[in-house]
Order: C-alpha cells, then sequence, then structure tokens
C-alpha cells in the first residue's frame, strides 16, 4: 500500500508486479530477520544467515531503498 501511494494510481501491469514483487520481498527479510537474528536474545539454537542470505538482504534493502528515495524525489509536489 505505501508503494502504491508513493508511485501513485496510474500504474501499468509490469510496474504493479514489480512492486508487488517488491512488498513480498520485504516481507521475506523481515520474516528471514525474526527466524535468523539475535534480536530478541539468543536462543539454544542461535543460527545466524548464510553469507548468501546475508547478501541478498542487503542489496535488496538498497535496492528498494533506492527505489523508495527516488520515487519521493521525482513525485511532483501536491497542490493545496
Amino acid at each position: 500500500e505505501m508503494l502504491r501511494s508513493l508511485v501513485g494510481s496510474e500504474m501499468c501491469i509490469r510496474d504493479r508486479q514489480i512492486l508487488s514483487g517488491a512488498a513480498t520481498l520485504v516481507g521475506g527479510l523481515a520474516a528471514m530477520r525474526n527466524a535468523l537474528s539475535d534480536a530478541h536474545g539468543r536462543g539454544k539454537r542461535s543460527v545466524g544467515p548464510a553469507p548468501r542470505h546475508a547478501k541478498l538482504a542487503v542489496n535488496a534493502g538498497f535496492a528498494i531503498a533506492g527505489f523508495l528515495i527516488d520515487t519521493h524525489v521525482e513525485k511532483p509536489p501536491v497542490s493545496s
């Protein structure tokens, strides 16, 4: 919903698919963080992410954050 509000309602099907995939990716990153991090304390069987998962999380987060910032900067101002 936040991605849609940033981009606007005038989206083609391709853009909707990309944003839907980005939203799914963000949800997956949150689930990975909850499952693999020690943010809520270390359990008896604490397991960190594999290097490939860590790289995926960092690069995907960077790409999505960059897209959101660029979209915000490029969005025309709202007239009152």
